[in-house]
């Protein structure tokens, strides 16, 4: 997510978000959950990587896949 978001530079729009995403069984985003943010601009540039992310393939068990990622 973090290389979808364009390249970071030192300024009052940078920060970090932490989401829970849930993929599912066949590999397309279930859910998606913004832990926190430190800031607006930093939340909506995640938020629109997410949105565009590529599709996934199936998970290898058949069961739903929960991480945690951190964006800066």
């Amino acid at each position: 997510v973090r290389s979808m978001m364009g390249t970071a530079v030192e300024g009052p729009d940078q920060g970090q978000v932490r989401f829970r995403i849930e993929i599912a069984p066949d590999g397309k985003i279930a859910r998606v959950e913004e832990l926190w943010s430190t800031s607006a601009k930093a939340s909506e540039l995640a938020w629109k990587a997410i949105r565009n992310f590529p599709a996934t393939p199936p998970t290898p068990n058949g069961k739903p896949l929960i991480f945690e990622p951190s964006c800066r």
